[in-house]
């Protein structure tokens, strides 16, 4: 499986575009594209994501909107209760 990392740059151009860009391509993303998107005002699907580190977990769940984790393969407790606050859904 090729890795696709959402970086900062592409969380940016995300939060300051008026089209909606695909981010559900990315299996990965760095700990600062999360605190970025955390702000987004919109639904997060980010569906494509298969792990998370602890601190983009907790940086999503900052994220006050709808937020699609339901790619992760493997998630622990801690970063479970971390981004539970939000509306998270794991299918």
């Amino acid at each position: 499986m090729v890795n696709h990392r959402l970086t900062p740059t592409i969380a940016v151009q995300f939060l300051q575009s008026n089209d909606l860009m695909e981010v559900r391509e990315f299996t990965s993303i760095s700990d600062v594209a999360a605190e970025n998107l955390s702000k987004y005002l919109g639904d997060l699907y980010l569906s494509g994501l298969t792990r998370l580190s602890d601190a983009a977990a907790v940086s999503l769940g900052k994220h006050e909107g709808t937020l699609d984790l339901s790619g992760l393969t493997r998630i622990c407790g801690r970063r479970f209760r971390i981004t539970t606050h939000a509306s998270f859904y794991r299918s």
